[in-house]
């Protein structure tokens, strides 16, 4: 369960640094850490998949306990940006 967790927090903060990144609106920006935010993007999952077969070969895992923290990870992310959403929304019809 560990090492599903530990993929699904890198690919999440993966994808929120190049998201991030990638709608930054500053006009010093530079255009290579867009670029590189995309091969960021594009390359992890590759990256990801060879991580977890070395980890297949090495260690005796799970793979139910692989999914479900893969799962939890994914549910705790959504849960979180949904209280987020709805905590700003209350915020701002409280002013």
């Amino acid at each position: 369960m560990l090492i599903g967790s530990v993929v699904s927090i890198t690919s999440f903060t993966s994808i929120w640094w190049t998201i991030s990144l990638v709608f930054q609106k500053k006009e010093n920006q530079n255009p290579l850490l867009t670029v590189l935010a995309i091969l960021v993007y594009v390359v992890k999952l590759p990256i990801i998949g060879i991580a977890l077969y070395i980890a297949f070969q090495h260690f005796k895992i799970n793979l139910f306990a692989l999914v479900a923290g893969l799962t939890v990870m994914l549910m705790a992310v959504v849960l979180i940006g949904i209280s987020n959403l709805i905590f700003k929304r209350r915020v701002k019809a409280a002013k």
